[in-house]
């Protein structure tokens, strides 16, 4: 079933978050701290947005991430929690992060799109990448998402769930290793799969997630 491409039939709208449309945003029950994180990487998101690449936060995100220069050798990625593993997409790639607004359900769609949200206007499939990556009866939500991220896409409107506020990490490229140094004989899984960060204890996996919804049913013809 084509969801996406009967969803995305409309122009998206531009959310270009301001610092007043982020605060807005948040609804009374959100604490104080997400509201906070909500802020910053909304405006880290619209500074990358207004430039046309990351290159913006050398100057505008000097503060919050404690004066680190971005180059060729550094990325900067939205970071978030799907179960128990932790994933992680470019900045780029995200429009914005708001708390999760109603969802309606719709029938005959797999088990990992939620329903469809209006998000500034736009309507947007609801996806939960805990479902998409486990068999049903293995998946067990230790919380309900509270938080969506917007993705930019020219081919499907479309956010992310999330349980908590993402967080925004610079990662050096000697910290991550390639899929095809892990995952043998996988050609899929490494065309979505673009590395797997270590930090510390922490393995992260950095997904492209346009790569990974081109391979969904619902964007199947």
């Amino acid at each position: 079933m084509s969801l996406g491409k009967n969803i995305n039939k409309g122009e998206s709208k531009p959310a270009e978050v301001q610092p007043s449309d982020a605060e807005s945003a948040v609804p009374a029950t959100t604490s104080s701290m997400d509201a906070t994180k909500l802020q910053e990487i909304n405006e880290s998101v619209a500074a990358v947005s207004a430039s046309g690449g990351q290159e913006a936060l050398k100057a505008q995100e000097q503060d919050m991430l404690e004066a680190a220069i971005l180059d060729s050798d550094r990325v900067m990625l939205i970071v978030f929690p799907v179960g128990e593993e932790e994933y992680a997409i470019s900045i780029d790639d995200i429009r914005e992060v708001v708390p999760i607004p109603p969802i309606a359900i719709i029938p005959q769609v797999p088990d990992y799109v939620k329903g469809v949200a209006n998000v500034r206007g736009n309507v947007l499939a609801i996806i939960n990448l805990l479902k998409m990556f486990s068999k049903a009866e293995e998946v067990k939500e230790k919380a309900d998402p509270k938080f969506v991220l917007v993705i930019k896409s020219e081919e499907m409107q479309f956010a992310i769930s999330c349980t908590t506020v993402p967080n925004t990490m610079i990662v050096s490229k000697a910290e991550i290793d390639p899929p095809s140094n892990i995952i043998n004989n996988s050609g899929q899984i490494s065309d979505y799969v673009k590395g797997i960060i270590k930090r510390e204890k922490r393995m992260i996996v950095w997904i492209d997630i346009h790569d990974l919804m081109a391979r969904t049913e619902i964007t199947s013809e």
